[in-house]
């Protein structure tokens, strides 16, 4: 019987890269969607990629900010690879609003793959949940480090207190209920279009080789 994998956040540009490569290897798969739009996007993205073996994907809409479809896309699954987290649809939230359904909905994912008895969950996390704040830092940064939100730190921008919140909790849940935990903290996502579409450091450097800027700001990724 093959192994089935959820995917959360089916239709983001990194997960596209993820469940084609799931498919290559011959894992059944069950991705969540906000919307029949979202299941749209990856069925037109994945086709558009030539992606093999489509029949093996099972789409579910499920929100972080709720129970519901949680339980059914987790069905049957043994390993759970989250990389779902608030996104420009939630741009309207505050700072903080954002960081609490970011914890909320890992905490949400988590508790339905120990339900359903997952064997590991891959939660993508950023190196912003590690270092920003720090003034100074000379030794390399490891898993014991996070951001420094005291008042002698650099101030945090609400994105990185969100993923810093989000792996947290995910931590917390996972050492309390036995779950097995990794998280992957990559610093920035540059590579091929998914279908016609770039992440989002990619549109900028795409868009400084097609001289679309008119100037170009001092950029930095993390």
């Amino acid at each position: 019987m093959e192994e089935k994998v959820l995917v959360t956040g089916a239709n983001g540009y990194l997960t596209g890269f993820i469940i084609m490569e799931l498919l290559r290897q011959g894992f059944a798969i069950s991705g969540t969607v906000r919307s029949d739009a979202g299941r749209e996007q990856v069925l037109r993205d994945l086709t558009a990629m030539g992606a093999a073996n489509l029949e093996r994907l099972t789409l579910h809409e499920a929100e972080l900010g709720s129970d519901a479809g949680w339980q059914e896309a987790m069905e049957g699954a043994s390993y759970v690879i989250h990389t779902a987290h608030p996104s420009p649809g939630h741009w309207a939230m505050t700072g903080e609003e954002k960081a609490a359904l970011a914890a909320a909905g890992a905490e949400r994912v988590l508790s339905a793959a120990r339900a359903a008895g997952v064997k590991r969950v891959v939660l993508t996390s950023c190196t912003s949940a590690v270092y920003p704040g720090h003034k100074h830092h000379e030794d390399p940064f490891t898993e014991a480090d996070w951001p420094d939100l005291s008042d002698n730190g650099i101030p945090v921008d609400e994105d990185s207190r969100a993923k810093m919140l989000e792996e947290q909790k995910a931590w917390e849940f996972a050492e309390k209920n036995g779950l097995e935990l990794v998280t992957v903290l990559p610093a920035i996502l540059i590579g091929p279009a998914l279908a016609d579409r770039f992440s989002r450091q990619s549109m900028i450097i795409r868009a400084m080789l097609l001289g679309q800027l008119s100037h170009l700001l001092r950029q930095s990724f993390n």
